[in-house]
């Protein structure tokens, strides 16, 4: 597996990039991917790779942005079935070829900066949230920040989406430094503009998602 990719040409105009992801569901880090894919599609060949058909892989083939389910990568920790995503993964690797990896959540983040590591590509992982933070089982937070250390070493970049993603990564010795950036999600900006209560009340809204941990 460690083996690196024989050189193959590639135009320098349009480099592949392969965004991974475990579920395909509708969720704010496959919304993330989506408006990625649409935005930079112009300059790179994107593909797709997700555990399972949804929402993402729906939107993406309707953009014409290729898909690839890899069945066996699922969110629980089970070993037998990780073994066989990571297989999965490095014969998609292999495959396609790509030349730069950009992995999403906990579980494509982490088999996919190993096999990434093992193929010689380059790799950055976006932590739409830490494993590890307020609110997260007490077992999580034994077990993700020594693998989260570890994992770090296989990528080049750890992006997460505030600054307080990356002061909690640095306060559990995530990554080098330098290593670890804030990047915030883009918006598109809106045409009609809210009113602001005259009488200077503030105004507060929030726009977010339910869901069981």
């Amino acid at each position: 597996m460690s083996k690196p990719f024989p050189a193959y040409k590639r135009s320098a105009r349009c480099p592949r990039l392969l965004y991974l992801i475990t579920r395909a569901e509708r969720g704010g880090a496959q919304t993330h991917v989506l408006d990625l894919a649409l935005s930079l599609q112009h300059d790179f060949e994107i593909e797709i790779a997700t555990g399972e058909e949804g929402f993402l892989t729906e939107a993406c083939r309707r953009e014409g942005i290729a898909v690839h389910v890899l069945p066996h990568l699922r969110r629980d920790i089970k070993p037998f079935t990780d073994a066989r995503a990571l297989i999965e993964m490095h014969t998609l690797f292999r495959k396609i070829r790509p030349d730069l990896v950009h992995a999403h959540t906990f579980k494509a983040g982490l088999i996919g900066r190993f096999v990434a590591r093992q193929c010689g590509i380059p790799a950055i992982y976006t932590a739409h949230m830490w494993p590890f933070g307020p609110g997260v089982p007490r077992n999580w937070r034994v077990f993700a920040p020594p693998v989260e250390r570890l994992a770090a070493k296989w990528c080049h970049r750890l992006i997460t989406v505030s600054h307080s993603g990356v002061e909690l990564g640095r306060k559990y010795r995530i990554g080098a430094a330098p290593q670890i950036v804030a990047i915030h999600n883009g918006v598109h900006d809106c045409p009609e503009r809210a009113v602001l209560n005259k009488a200077g009340a503030p105004t507060i809204a929030m726009v977010a998602r339910f869901t069981h941990f």
